[in-house]
Formats: structure tokens, sequence, C-alpha cells
């Protein structure tokens, strides 16, 4: 689903994890009405009396206020069209000098997240541009099905849940550190593929 929003804003939020507003959501395509909870019941009155869905939707619907990641585009879509996760922080790098806080923030956050889970995202990015909903699924499970054994994901619980000092210690610690080959292990079959929605 990331792949397919518009330019790079699905690497955008795979590599930053950035919270997305409301007003982003509709401009990006993720949902086609926000209704005000409020609402609810009575869309779900007209529902239950066959009101046509899109029209019970439309009536409720609450005003569409500008996306603010709509403003940021232009810089979204240059630097996170880049090459490689090293190449996206020099264009965000370049942008932050030419006076972009976004460009300042994105780069701050991409900086303190795993750089292996980084890499690992951007090459499931890349991937995913060729690949059917069961073809994603499948690769998807192969890479959690490895997260386990990668002790960046117990570090990470650490510092965040257990110990709340925020301050992880990656292995590596670099995403020039991170190798090829160690990206690739975690997107290579597994000995029990996902096939048709199940466990084979």
């Amino acid at each position: 689903m990331l792949r397919r929003l518009p330019g790079s804003t699905g690497l955008w939020l795979a590599l930053t994890g950035a919270r997305i507003k409301t007003a982003d959501v509709l401009a990006l395509g993720l949902a086609t009405h926000a209704v005000p909870s409020a609402e609810m019941d009575v869309v779900l009155e007209m529902l239950a009396a066959g009101e046509e869905i899109d029209d019970a939707l439309a009536d409720h619907a609450a005003p569409t206020q500008p996306a603010p990641s709509e403003r940021d585009r232009a810089t979204i879509d240059h630097c996170f069209s880049a090459e490689s996760v090293a190449a996206i922080l020099a264009r965000l790098d370049s942008e932050a000098n030419n006076g972009s806080e976004f460009a300042v923030e994105a780069a701050r956050t991409m900086r303190t997240k795993c750089p292996t889970s980084m890499m690992i995202a951007y090459e499931q990015m890349r991937r995913g541009s060729h690949l059917g909903f069961e073809e994603a699924m499948a690769l998807e499970f192969r890479i959690v099905s490895r997260m386990l054994d990668n002790p960046d994901f117990y570090e990470g619980v650490r510092a965040v849940v257990i110990d709340k000092d925020q301050s992880p210690k990656w292995s590596p610690a670099t995403i020039d550190e991170v190798s090829p080959e160690r990206v690739a292990r975690f997107v290579e079959p597994v000995d029990h593929e996902l096939t048709d929605g199940s466990r084979a």
C-alpha cells in the first residue's frame, strides 16, 4: 500500500514512521471520507435503511482541510526518490541547509531509527513496486519471521518499553555498516513460505 502512494510519500512514511493527519489520509487516497465520531450513528442508520454508502458518507463527512504533507510534497518527492537510504539522508541534509524545517526533522528522525530496519524497509519498498498483494504479504512474512532473531528488535524494545531511556544502541550502528548481504537475508524465502493466505 505504501509503495502505491503518490510520489515518494510512501517511502517517507516507511523510513520515518511519521504520523499523518486526517487531511493527509484523504489527500493520499488512503480514505475516501472522514466522518466525525458523533455522526457515525446517523450514518449507520442511513446504511441500515438502504442508503447508498457514498451518499451517506458524503452527507456527514467533515469538511476537507489542507493536508500538512502536501505543503512538503516537493521536498518529500525530491529527497525520498534518491537511490539509497544514504542518498536520501544526503538530500535531506542539503534541503535542511537551505532552510527546510521538514528536512531537518525528517533527517533527525531517521538518524534515531535502527539502521538495519531502515535498509530492510527501503529494500521492501523497492521490491514492492513489482509485487501483487499475495507476493507482498509473503515478503512481509519473510521479514517478520526473521526480525525476532535480530538483536536490534530487542534493543528497541529495551530502549522504548523497558528502560525507557530512548537511547538504543543499534548494531550495526550506522547505515554505512549495514551490508547488502545482511539485508538480503531478511528477504530470502523461509522454510514455511506464506502461500495463498496460509502457511504451507
